[in-house]
């Protein structure tokens, strides 16, 4: 299992390299590859309910700076809101929809979607990300049709797909509603 996560990790990765930020997707549309890593406070907001069109439902909203793969060039901010829909055990299996918001210069862009969390086996070495220390769990998402729920200015009325692969601590989350996050995101814009 450990050896599976690290070569899907290391696939996305290089994936991400090779594309850099803006990299052309092969059915014409553009590729955006994005980082974002770091450690966010958590704040209540609204986000649409993707069982009942046209309404709401609470989420807990993390902003963290946005990053290029490549060049690791800040491009802007990205507000990653969590609504927790199942947990299993003692938080080692949860599911989460999750309403991600990229905020560039040239308009925004939110994705929607269930991602799925899972605790980092015991017996593995200390997973730690480079850049922002040890971590807990690891995230992954891939979302079927378009997930791309809303977007302005050059994305207004934009279509697409999205997938992300991440790791993620949770110690301080439910003393502080602190989440540290290293995760990649990949959306493909029709």
């Amino acid at each position: 299992m450990k050896n599976s996560l690290i070569l899907f990790m290391g696939f996305v990765l290089a994936l991400s390299i090779s594309g850099g930020a803006f990299g052309k997707d092969k059915g014409g549309g553009k590729r955006y590859i994005f980082s974002l890593v770091g450690t966010a406070t958590g704040e209540l907001q609204e986000v649409p309910d993707p069982d009942n069109p046209g309404e709401l439902m609470e989420a807990n909203c993390f902003e963290f700076d946005l990053f290029e793969v490549k060049t690791r060039r800040e491009l802007g901010t990205v507000v990653d809101c969590q609504t927790i829909q199942d947990v299993l055990g003692d938080f080692e299996f949860i599911r989460v929809v999750t309403t991600t918001t990229f905020n560039l210069p040239q308009g925004s862009i939110t994705t929607q979607g269930l991602t799925t969390v899972a605790a980092l086996q015991d017996g593995w070495p200390g997973v730690a990300s480079p850049v922002v220390g040890p971590m807990t769990h690891f995230s992954a998402y891939y979302g079927e049709g378009s997930v791309v729920i809303g977007g302005t200015k050059r994305f207004k009325n934009a279509t697409g797909i999205s997938r992300l692969s991440g790791l993620a601590n949770l110690d301080n989350m439910f003393t502080g509603n602190e989440l540290t996050a290293d995760c990649i995101f990949v959306v493909d814009i029709d």
